[in-house]
């Protein structure tokens, strides 16, 4: 209904109000794209079984999303470690690509352009996976609040760059997170030490799963 006013609105008042219109628009897009985050949220959320988890090959998901993103982000390069021995991960495979996807789509948006994602998956007590950029640090705020549904800590700029996220609020991390802890595991954010850029720590741990959280 707020489309269609706008449209009418553009024919009646033409170029006048160009401007005003575009940006109700832009407004338009980001509500929209914030509604349908929150309804992923919620119905992954809703969706999450325990009983229907099986064991899994970590490696082999891992290194099959990062050869997917190679062809996804063709101007995008990406390095892959992986440690040789690992045991099976108890969990939902399709969940933890998922997860991954929201990082790596992240991490790609805020890298600077020329520079590699780097994805690490080694066997740590748990499994961890770290997923790494050169780009900005992260802004003056507690890490923990970046995985909040409604936090966003981009500049207009970025907001701008990144084609197809009007906003791009924090919901991505949000579901990141959740998959995380439906796996009995944590997710966390930290500037490099060399502060360089940003990386991604995810801790998976060895074990069956009985019960959320």
């Amino acid at each position: 209904m707020v489309r269609s006013s706008l449209d009418n609105l553009e024919i009646v008042e033409g170029s006048a109000r160009s401007a005003p219109v575009a940006r109700a628009r832009e407004g338009i897009e980001r509500l929209s794209t914030i509604l349908n985050n929150m309804t992923e949220a919620t119905r992954l959320e809703e969706s999450l079984d325990p009983s229907e988890t099986e064991y899994f090959d970590l490696p082999r998901v891992v290194k099959g999303c990062v050869d997917g993103y190679r062809i996804a982000y063709p101007d995008q390069s990406f390095e892959l470690s992986i440690e040789s021995e690992f045991e099976k991960l108890s969990g939902l495979p399709d969940l933890i690509a998922q997860m991954l996807d929201k990082l790596v789509s992240n991490a790609v948006s805020f890298a600077a352009s020329g520079t590699p994602i780097k994805v690490r998956l080694t066997r740590e007590g748990s499994a961890i996976i770290r997923i790494i950029n050169n780009g900005p640090p992260l802004p003056d705020v507690s890490p923990a609040t970046l995985f909040d549904s409604m936090v966003s800590v981009r500049s207009d700029d970025q907001k701008a760059s990144v084609q197809g996220s009007p906003g791009h609020l924090g919901l991505g991390l949000s579901v990141a997170r959740l998959i995380a802890e439906f796996h009995g595991g944590s997710i966390s954010v930290h500037n490099r030490e060399d502060t360089q850029g940003v990386v991604v720590i995810v801790s998976l741990p060895f074990m069956r799963i009985t019960g959320r959280g």
